[in-house]
């Protein structure tokens, strides 16, 4: 069965045409074989976005999880290869990366009514973003320092280090994630997560080797990622079935072409070009004009 998500001429859709195509086709065989990625295409932008689980520790109040992701506008993160970054939380620069969105810092910003979340736009009341203006210690986490913190409305608060790596994420309860790097930290680029662990004591370990890393968990499981020059090449699960990504250069970019699953189902993205103009000038740019889903 082939099916085919047709996203031709994407922009000029986008003000009238709201749909996305996401995750596994439903009618799929192979929809059925315990496939957990996750993907859409961007009706407003163009881009196309894959997630992968790597990560799933069950809170009291919620669920963390931690997916391996690509978007190909992204610069890459976390020393992995150009439009692949691990979906934590982080600040660059003056902005902050929340939940999957960026939002400016702007401590003087207000909605209407007078409510300053300390992020431009971002009006959630009960939740502010602080930055402390110097390194504290962590409150109750010997040892462990960070500058900015973030406020939620259930009672969460996310601590993030001078650099913008967030260093602990703890509900209201007192349960805790904390995240530890490779030292030095010299960038976002090119930092290195190497443990993941809860209060209970059960750590996730990152080891990073020539062409990709390994993920251990707490029950010494093993998760294989492995890289070659165009971007991430495969992703191994505990049981050593492969998901693999294809590439194809367009338009000056490496773009993802095919994702196949270990069941055999495969993504095949096609792109187009729109052009655009910044203060150099005008430019071409990649947009996704083709979904294919088959089995």
């Amino acid at each position: 069965m082939k099916i085919k998500q047709i996203l031709l001429m994407l922009f000029f859709w986008a003000v009238g045409f709201h749909t996305v195509a996401q995750g596994d086709y439903p009618g799929s065989q192979a929809y059925n074989k315990t496939h957990l990625s996750h993907d859409s295409v961007n009706a407003a932008t163009g881009t196309f976005d894959y997630s992968y689980p790597l990560i799933s520790v069950k809170g009291r109040l919620s669920t963390f999880q931690l997916h391996l992701s690509y978007r190909f506008n992204k610069d890459g993160m976390f020393s992995l290869p150009s439009g692949w970054q691990l979906d934590l939380d982080f600040i660059k620069e003056k902005s902050v990366y929340l939940h999957g969105q960026n939002w400016l810092i702007d401590r003087l910003w207000r909605d209407e009514t007078d409510f300053g979340s300390g992020l431009r736009y971002y009006n959630l009341h009960g939740t502010k973003f602080s930055d402390d203006g110097e390194a504290r210690e962590v409150p109750n986490h010997k040892g462990v320092f960070y500058r900015y913190r973030a406020n939620h409305k259930d009672g969460s608060i996310k601590y993030f280090s001078h650099q913008g790596l967030i260093v602990i994420e703890k509900d209201r309860f007192g349960n805790f994630i904390q995240f530890d790097y490779e030292e030095p930290i010299s960038s976002l680029r090119t930092a290195r997560l190497k443990t993941l662990t809860d209060n209970y004591g059960n750590q996730y370990r990152f080891d990073y080797v020539p062409g990709g890393f390994n993920l251990t968990t707490p029950d010494n499981k093993k998760i294989h990622v492995y890289f070659n020059k165009n971007g991430v090449e495969a992703i191994a699960n505990a049981l050593g079935q492969r998901t693999e990504f294809k590439y194809v250069n367009f338009a000056g970019r490496n773009l993802l072409r095919t994702i196949e699953t270990p069941k055999g189902l495969i993504t095949q993205i096609s792109y187009d070009t729109i052009s655009y103009s910044d203060g150099n000038g005008k430019k071409q740019m990649p947009v996704v004009a083709l979904l294919e889903k088959m089995d």
